[in-house]
């Protein structure tokens, strides 16, 4: 076990090892295999039942960003049932474009992994991080760590009464405040949006741009006069640009007043990013998405301040302890980090992501929680969905144990095939 450290910044409770390319969180005080007071008393859980579905939900309205244009979510579920009768669930969504993941190819490792799992015994967070790093082929397939971690983080924590974020270390805020996020074809589409982030008040806007620097500058005029001078705008251009035109558009993109562009170029090529920043003017933030998917990543942007920040993606980074990974890199070289998400993520991945951020504290922004203001429907009878202003409490993620939400997979049965 090498490489010990105090986490200061993530979990000020926890001690950190690194080992067998996982950082695994441990309380500083007491023994591994102690992390609460309940889990030293009880029985060990035993896992008696996995199940597999894959969901399609319909959106609201269209979301349309580079390359692609999308009116139905697309992801995994799996449940995991123990020998006390609770369930546990988790959520993936693997993404081609992002993390070279296909929805079929996950759907076959998670049958694959789960086939074996029947009869596991869990009794701690140590436990669940052992497992999972024990699993031949997890690091190249992080939809389906994600999924399982999550799964086996809601279970524990419904089998032992608490909630995952107090089971993970110490909380460093209860509020949060989420963006808005504006997509849209038409300059019709783009006010809608607009005007209903207007009349919630929110503090942070993103507005998604492509390759047409006229019709970008039109739309995100037209959301400056909506909303006016005291919300910040942000751009992301999922990859849209070569180098030589990301310099363009993101000169014009300043002198409109807007200094944190995301993803400007595509994934390929790491260089890239350290010749971009040169190229640019020094108020302008640069953040990394579909850039920053793997701890190697993480490693190599910010241990050469490649980028000013990372987009943090529970389900793109293979779940929370990777994300803390990558989270805690980006803070020990001065990048800053917001919590992103994958369109159509339902309750499961929102309360997943509320988790981390409550935890690190310092997110840049969030997005996320969009609940049915984009789904047609969720998997709870109460969607973890911004309010007025974009807050996102605490409270909202203490409806049930473990991540928080009450699954009923009623509400979304027309939406859903089981796998396994």
């Amino acid at each position: 076990m090498a490489g010990w450290s105090i986490n200061k910044k993530i979990m000020k409770s926890f001690v950190t090892f690194r080992c067998a390319n996982d950082f695994f969180y441990f309380p500083k005080d007491r023994p591994a295999d102690q992390l609460t007071n309940r889990q030293t008393i009880r029985p060990t859980m035993i896992i008696t039942d996995t199940q597999i579905f894959a969901l399609q939900i319909p959106f609201k309205s269209q979301f349309s960003h580079h390359p692609a244009v999308q009116n139905t979510s697309e992801s995994l579920l799996v449940a995991l049932a123990d020998d006390e009768g609770n369930t546990g669930y988790g959520e993936c969504t693997p993404r081609l474009q992002i993390t070279g993941e296909t929805l079929e190819g996950t759907m076959a490792g998670l049958n694959m992994i789960l086939d074996s799992w029947d009869g596991f015994e869990l009794n701690t967070i140590h436990d669940v991080a052992w497992l999972l790093d024990g699993t031949e082929g997890l690091e190249r397939a992080p939809s389906v760590r994600c999924a399982l971690e999550l799964a086996l983080f809601d279970l524990l924590g419904k089998n032992t009464k608490q909630y995952v974020f107090d089971m993970m270390g110490e909380l460093q805020t209860e509020m949060l405040y989420y963006t808005a996020v504006i997509s849209g074809e038409t300059p019709t589409v783009i006010e809608s949006f607009a005007r209903k982030a207007a009349a919630d008040k929110v503090r942070q806007v993103k507005l998604k741009v492509g390759n047409d620097a006229k019709i970008n500058h039109q739309n995100l005029v037209l959301i400056q006069e909506i909303l006016g001078e005291s919300v910040e705008i942000r751009v992301d251009a999922n990859a849209a640009w070569t180098l030589d035109e990301a310099v363009e558009h993101i000169k014009g993109l300043a002198e409109a007043g807007v200094f944190h562009i995301e993803q400007p170029l595509s994934p390929g090529g790491r260089e890239q990013w350290l010749v971009l920043k040169k190229r640019i003017a020094s108020e302008v933030k640069i953040c990394v998405d579909e850039s920053v998917c793997t701890y190697e990543d993480a490693v190599w942007l910010a241990t050469r301040q490649a980028v000013h920040g990372f987009n943090l993606k529970i389900s793109k980074h293979g779940g929370l302890l990777p994300a803390f990974d990558v989270y805690e890199q980006a803070k020990e070289n001065g990048l800053f980090c917001q919590l992103g998400c994958q369109e159509g993520e339902t309750s499961i991945l929102s309360a997943a992501g509320r988790t981390f951020a409550f935890l690190t504290g310092d997110m840049r922004s969030c997005e996320g929680s969009y609940g049915t203001l984009l789904l047609e429907e969720d998997l709870t009878a109460q969607p973890l969905q911004i309010g007025f202003q974009g807050i996102g409490s605490l409270s909202e993620i203490q409806r049930a144990y473990g991540l928080g939400v009450a699954v009923d997979l009623s509400f979304v049965d027309p939406y859903l095939v089981k796998i396994l």
